[in-house]
């Protein structure tokens, strides 16, 4: 009896024991969110603006509002921004906007002034109707930034080598038109701001006929663009546009050069500096480009003078400062990256974030702005 009573007493203990008297705090098995860096934020965030100015057939236009221009230099560079972000819809939409750039190439004849036309040129359009007055802003940088897209592509994403080798016509065309404004023996161009003297720059266009040193720097880039694409892509003669680059990079350098910074165009005079450091469009800003672009080496001595010179004339622009007309200039913040300034590249980004994060952009934004910082969050980040 007694071991009887001892196992029912035995039993009741552990009973007892087992009964919950404190609740246990509930194990959060919930995964917190990925807190992002600040450059996939910025990223992410400049990605959606330039896709949100996307028309379905294509065309991305400067903003989202409705009727916005058409512009296919801006457009090129955003396309660039959005290989940062190399996703199937990213890709996807590259690849729209090419094809639609491919099938506006103009031909011989201005069909809205019956005026000659640089065949492979580009005219500006605006908005979902797309129309045109049969104008654009530049031959040559239009040609060049959208070869230079074309090389990014490949690049990018290989699996779509066969599909722009399906272009090899346009893209030559493309090149034509680029070529067409080099100023050689093969080309008369206008005189009015130079000297037709065969010095491999390139002028704007027919139109204007000014030998630029930003769209020189493009033009720079452009070139080395088509000597790949000819070696990779097309099968075609990678030797010609490897001197057409030789004979560019000599006249940014004799034609351009002079001794402390660059002139901001060529306008036949040897050895005098017509570029002013308290101009910041075209002069100053221009410095940065052929660093930018790869015409000298970024981490060259020149490159660096001339970015820390640019600092010391502008020192707020990674705070957002304006220095020129309303446009933000957002491509010194690329060139910053080019020049592995991490300190100033965070500051403008962390400047754009705070619009971005507020759920708008700084005044006077558009799709070119928004790719420059894409780009720059992108180098930056990797560095």
């Amino acid at each position: 009896m007694r071991i009887v009573n001892n196992i029912l007493v035995f039993g009741v203990l552990m009973i007892c024991s087992c009964q919950k008297t404190n609740t246990p705090a509930k194990v959060n098995t919930t995964t917190p969110p990925v807190q992002k860096s600040i450059y996939d934020e910025v990223i992410d965030d400049q990605v959606n603006f330039i896709l949100a100015a996307q028309l379905p057939d294509g065309p991305i236009m400067d903003t989202s509002v409705p009727g916005s221009r058409i512009s296919p230099y801006f457009a090129d560079i955003s396309a660039r921004a959005l290989l940062k972000k190399p996703s199937a819809t990213n890709i996807a939409a590259v690849k729209k906007w090419m094809e639609w750039y491919m099938k506006h190439l103009n031909g011989a004849t201005n069909p809205v002034t019956g005026g000659a036309e640089v065949p492979g040129s580009i005219y500006d359009y605006a908005g979902a109707a797309e129309t045109t007055n049969g104008t654009y802003d530049s031959v040559d940088s239009y040609a060049a930034t959208f070869l230079a897209l074309a090389m990014d592509l490949v690049v990018t994403s290989p699996a779509d080598k066969g599909w722009l080798a399906g272009y090899t016509t346009q893209l030559n065309a493309v090149a034509g038109a680029l070529e067409r404004c080099l100023d050689n023996s093969n080309n008369t161009i206008p005189v009015t701001f130079g000297a037709d003297d065969n010095d491999g720059l390139s002028i704007d266009s027919y139109v204007h006929g000014a030998k630029y040193l930003m769209d020189n720097a493009e033009v720079n880039e452009g070139l080395r663009s088509m000597v790949y694409l000819e070696s990779n892509v097309l099968n075609g003669d990678a030797a010609h546009y490897q001197t057409l680059l030789a004979a560019n990079s000599a006249g940014i350098e004799s034609q351009l050069w002079r001794t402390t910074m660059y002139n901001w165009f060529a306008n036949g005079s040897t050895g005098a500096t017509i570029s002013k450091w308290s101009t910041f469009y075209a002069d100053a800003v221009g410095q940065l480009f052929p660093g930018m672009l790869g015409v000298i080496d970024p981490q060259s001595t020149r490159a660096d003078d001339l970015y820390n010179t640019f600092n010391s004339n502008y020192p707020a622009w990674s705070a957002g400062t304006v220095y020129s007309g309303q446009f933000p200039f957002a491509v010194v913040s690329y060139a910053a990256a080019v020049f592995k300034d991490k300190t100033r590249v965070d500051a403008y980004i962390n400047h754009i974030l705070s619009y971005n994060r507020a759920g708008t952009q700084k005044p006077y934004w558009y799709n070119a702005e928004a790719a420059f910082v894409i780009m720059a969050a992108s180098k930056i980040k990797s560095q």
